[in-house]
Formats: structure tokens, C-alpha cells, sequence
């Protein structure tokens, strides 16, 4: 909304509208902003935990590859104990994998914060509405306070 704009919406809403309409495009434009660095940060979160199911899977078949190759270069006791011992540390690895929980996580925070912003629209909307409310019942006062005033200082008939 352009600086030209808002003269024109003060003259044809009246000045307590023009400010609730104001507002409420200002807070709007706030929490769509908010909604969209929130939109980025979870996007880069969901990359981030790719990347991880990534690299664990690099390493995975990494180790894999060198315990294939351990068994094609020697087959005594002592290699099949270390390939024991790596299967062990790759089923720990496998076992400690979190990249499922965190994406659930992120799908949950994703829709706690839609809810956030839906609220704070609604807020936003609210509060333009009563400040809109407020300004028109002073100038009713006002206006209640001068017709008053006017009759006070007026001429009485009897």
C-alpha cells in the first residue's frame, strides 16, 4: 500500500475506519511476513535432516563396501570377528537414527505455527475493529460535548 493511497481511504472511511483498515493491513502484512521466515526455517530444517538420512546412508554402504572387501581379502577367524564387531556398530548406528522422529516433529511445528498465524490474523482483525470502535465513539463524544457546549453558551428561550 502506497503512501498515496492512505488519503484516499481517510476521506472516503472517515479517520477511526481508516486507521482500523490501516491497522489491520499493517498486522496482516506483519504475520505474513513472520509466516514466511517460518515457511524458509522449516524448509531449511527439512533439508538439513535430508542431508543427514544422507550421509547416513553414505556411510552405511561405506562400511558396508569395507566389510565386503575385508571378506573377499581374507577369511580368518580374526576378520570375521572384526566384521561381527562392525555389524554390531552399523545396527547401532541404524538403531540411533532419528531423522523420522525430527520430521515428525517439523510436520507438527509446521501446523502449530499455521495456527499461530490463522490466530493472529484474527487478532489483528479484532483489534483494528475495536480501536476503529473506539475512535468513533470519542469523536461522538466530542461532537455530543460541542453540541452541548454550543447550548450551554447559547441564547435559552423560556
Amino acid at each position: 500500500m502506497t503512501d498515496a493511497i492512505f488519503p484516499i481511504i481517510i476521506s472516503s472511511l472517515g479517520t477511526a475506519s481508516a486507521f482500523g483498515v490501516v491497522a489491520t493491513f499493517l498486522l496482516k502484512q506483519q504475520a505474513k511476513a513472520t509466516a514466511d521466515r517460518l515457511a524458509a526455517a522449516e524448509a531449511g530444517a527439512r533439508e538439513a535432516v535430508a542431508q543427514v538420512a544422507a550421509l547416513r546412508d553414505e556411510t552405511v554402504k561405506a562400511v558396508s563396501d569395507k566389510v565386503d572387501d575385508h571378506i573377499k581379502a581374507d577369511k580368518s577367524q580374526a576378520y570375521g570377528t572384526q566384521l561381527d564387531q562392525m555389524g554390531a556398530l552399523i545396527n547401532r548406528h541404524i538403531a540411533a537414527d532419528k531423522s523420522q522422529t525430527y520430521g515428525a516433529k517439523l510436520d507438527q511445528m509446521g501446523a502449530q505455527l499455521t495456527k499461530m498465524d490463522q490466530k493472529l490474523d484474527r487478532i489483528a482483525e479484532t483489534t483494528a475493529n475495536q480501536d476503529a470502535k473506539i475512535e468513533g465513539t470519542k469523536e461522538y463524544v466530542r461532537n455530543l460535548d460541542d453540541s452541548l457546549q454550543r447550548h450551554k453558551d447559547g441564547p435559552h428561550h423560556a
